[in-house]
């Protein structure tokens, strides 16, 4: 390969820098997937796409103390 293609230029690549120590943050999305976990919602997908069903599942979630609140 030559020098300058882009593939060799990948493959050779090295990332400079260090990760920040830790856990890595939470996302929006992980919280609110754990919530729906804790709901028990099965076919969430499905059943967010009917509005009456979606609407009683956060009114009961916002009657659980346990959810995560985001």
């Amino acid at each position: 390969m030559e020098e300058n293609e882009i593939l060799k230029r990948v493959i050779e690549y090295r990332v400079e820098g260090k990760r920040r120590a830790g856990r890595p943050r939470l996302r929006w999305e992980d919280c609110i997937m754990k919530d729906i976990r804790k709901l028990e919602v099965k076919n969430w997908w499905t059943v967010a796409k009917d509005r009456d069903s979606w609407r009683r599942i956060l009114k009961e979630a916002e009657a659980q103390p346990r959810l995560q609140g985001y």
